[in-house]
Order: structure tokens, then sequence, then C-alpha cells
């Protein structure tokens, strides 16, 4: 089963804003059309995501013991490689270890929200739980720059997996 990367996101921002405005439900599904955005890649892609917050967020033991680069760059190496091979089966992940934008997208947020969050508590996964859920529920109205978000991720997903 292919998947259709329907264009780049350069399109996406001639036709959206960056609008804290919701989206109505036909202009939203119309842009999933011209965008190509398959549902079910969403669903999948959204399991992959809250699947790799999950166990990003529940292997992390702190900054006392994950304290240089290296033991972070360790830490979501194994996370990330841990939720590939969950998802080989899945859509045939089996190139998903190789796509290096999707990989740095997480990492990034990781760092973020994780591993230089000074104020880091066990809150902040049900926060990137919930805000996954927001930006990659497919049914779920959204702001014009949450939708853009989503559909820029979904590209990214697309990137070498098939």
């Amino acid at each position: 089963m292919a998947a259709k990367n329907g264009g780049d996101s350069k399109k996406i921002s001639d036709i959206l804003f960056n609008s804290e405005q919701t989206v109505t439900e036909d202009a939203m599904y119309l842009l999933y059309k011209k965008a190509n955005v398959i549902r079910e890649y969403v669903e999948v892609y959204n399991q992959f995501s809250k699947s790799l917050m999950y166990v990003l967020h529940n292997s992390y033991l702190g900054a006392q013991y994950i304290v240089t680069p290296l033991d972070i760059e360790g830490h979501y190496q194994w996370c990330y490689n841990k939720i590939c091979n969950k998802f080989k089966e899945t859509l045939n992940f089996n190139n998903i270890h190789k796509n290096k934008e999707l990989h740095e997208y997480f990492f990034e947020h990781a760092k973020v929200h994780i591993y230089t969050n000074t104020k880091y508590s066990e809150d902040e996964l049900e926060f990137d739980i919930d805000y996954i859920d927001e930006i990659m529920n497919f049914y779920n109205l959204k702001s014009e720059e949450d939708l853009k978000t989503m559909i820029e991720l979904y590209y990214k997903f697309n990137k070498k997996i098939f």
C-alpha cells in the first residue's frame, strides 16, 4: 500500500493564514482532499506519535540520570527504535528508522518538553497526548495553525516510509 504525498507544506501555507480561527468542517475536509490526506494513515500516525510520547515520558528517569547530550540522544534513540519496531508491520513502516525528518521533529519536541524542561512533571505526558490527539485526530475541528501543523507532520511521516 503506497501513500500519496499530496504536495508540500508551501502549498498548505498558501491556503492557510496561520490563524487561530477554527476552520469549518467542510473547509477542513476539502483541504484534506486537496492535500491527499488519508484518514487511515492519520490514525496510525496519531497512534505512533502517542506511543512514542508515552514511552519517552514513562522511561525518562529524570535530569539527575539523563544528563549529557549523549545520555539524551541515547534515551531518545532507544525510545524511537522501540516504537518504530512496534509499528513495523503497520502500513509497512519498515523504513521509518531512515526517516530523519520525522526523527528530528520528535527529538526536538522531546528536548523542549522533557530533556531541557526545568519544570518537568508527570503532567507533561498528559499535555503531549492531548496535544497530539488535538492535532492528529482526523475529525477534530482545528485552527488554521493546527491544521497546517497536522498536514506538515503527515508529510513528514510519508517521507521515505513507503
